[in-house]
């Protein structure tokens, strides 16, 4: 495989970084039958859909966040408050990866109530939707690293921190920002991204049940 040339001076300009030279379908063509065979069931096999772990997972994660709200509640000064968070914090982001899974549709044969299901117990709670994550992510899939790339124009803003390779300090410096703050303003723009600005469907309509969220949250704050 081609690899992309990068830059690599002070002022790094990610329009310079491209995918490889060949789409898809090329790179099929170039395989022998065999290695085609075994490269399509491969990808099949990894499409398919696995609704039991799913659940699974999702209730697991909601127990890890229950049991580690009630054990810093009853058993915690608030000065060890900072573990329960980093548990906590860890599940969310392992809630993102089941609604990301479903993103692609690998969670139920009913997409509509797979959006449901994963708005209601994993989206949601992060304060976007699947529908709007859906709408972006498959476009950077389609359109990886290229101007249409919607990732790609989200990290033109901080080209510097997604140039790799990096070194040892430059590292350091980079997981020192994020770790004490750095980047919470930038996870506020992905709330705006995949969940305030709603996309919309050929027919105009939006592509997330503003009624269902409007009624998730209100129920939310309310039992809290």
């Amino acid at each position: 495989m081609n690899e992309a040339k990068v830059k690599t001076d002070k002022s790094p300009d990610l329009h310079v970084v491209y995918h490889a030279p060949w789409s898809a379908p090329k790179f099929e063509e170039s395989l022998d039958s065999e290695k085609r065979r075994i490269l399509r069931g491969k990808i099949k096999e990894l499409r398919g859909l696995k609704p039991n772990i799913i659940f699974f997972h999702l209730a697991v994660d909601w127990i890890i966040i229950f049991t580690s709200i009630f054990v810093s509640i009853h058993f915690l000064p608030w000065q060890l408050y900072i573990f329960p968070l980093v548990i906590i914090a860890s599940r969310q982001h392992a809630l993102l990866v089941i609604m990301h899974d479903a993103v692609h549709f690998t969670f139920l044969k009913n997409h509509k109530v797979a959006d449901f299901v994963t708005n209601v117990l994993a989206a949601y709670p992060i304060f976007i939707t699947t529908e709007n994550f859906r709408y972006t992510h498959l476009l950077h899939h389609r359109f990886l690293n290229s101007e249409r790339d919607p990732d790609l124009n989200v990290k033109k803003e901080r080209a510097s921190e997604w140039l790799f390779p990096k070194t040892k300090n430059q590292i350091i410096k980079l997981m020192a920002k994020e770790t004490f703050g750095g980047g919470f303003f930038e996870i506020l723009r992905k709330l705006k991204r995949f969940s305030i600005k709603n996309s919309h469907t050929k027919e105009g309509k939006p592509n997330s049940n503003i009624y269902l969220r409007v009624a998730y949250y209100a129920c939310s704050f309310t039992l809290l």
